[in-house]
């Protein structure tokens, strides 16, 4: 496959649905073997299977970003199976809708956990595994509401 990524590996989180979809296969085209890292099994196993499908190199490997123990396995299937890591996109998030004053100290928690705590974990296990190798990227993606406040969107 001839892309701007041939012999990089990569690690998409939340890569099931939406933008981490779309930033997979898009990986997979420009040459990268791409992890395809969600809670989702089922989602996951078909944007894997999409991206082989279309010439790629890709594996579903679940993760759960909020469990730093996960990262951990994570990093290590995907070493064993791809043999470095070059590229991190901590694309995984969530939000829950609802005002400060109403919201539940728990849900505020796993806003925390899955937006900020994971990237946290992502990058911290990472590195080792880049500096192996040359170095890599790690791209951290965000949204217009992690700026700009918007009601019930507090925690986010």
């Amino acid at each position: 496959m001839v892309g701007r990524l041939p012999g990089k590996v990569a690690i998409v989180t939340g890569a099931s649905t939406g933008i981490g979809r779309a930033i997979a296969l898009r990986l997979g085209q420009e040459g990268a073997s791409v992890a395809v890292t969600d809670i989702d099994t089922k989602g996951g196993e078909i944007v894997a299977d999409e991206i082989c499908f279309n010439g790629g190199s890709a594996s579903f490997v679940s993760l759960d970003v909020t469990c730093e123990s996960d990262w951990k396995t994570a990093i290590k299937t995907v070493l064993t199976k791809f043999g470095s890591l070059s590229i991190l996109v901590n694309n995984a998030g969530i939000s829950i809708a609802e005002f400060v004053d109403q919201m539940a100290t728990d849900d505020y928690r796993r806003v925390m956990a899955a937006n900020v705590d994971s990237v946290f974990f992502g990058t911290k296990h990472s590195i080792p595994a880049m500096k192996c190798t040359d170095g890599g990227a790690i791209i951290n993606i965000s949204s217009i509401w992690g700026v700009v406040g918007m009601d019930k969107f507090s925690a986010y």
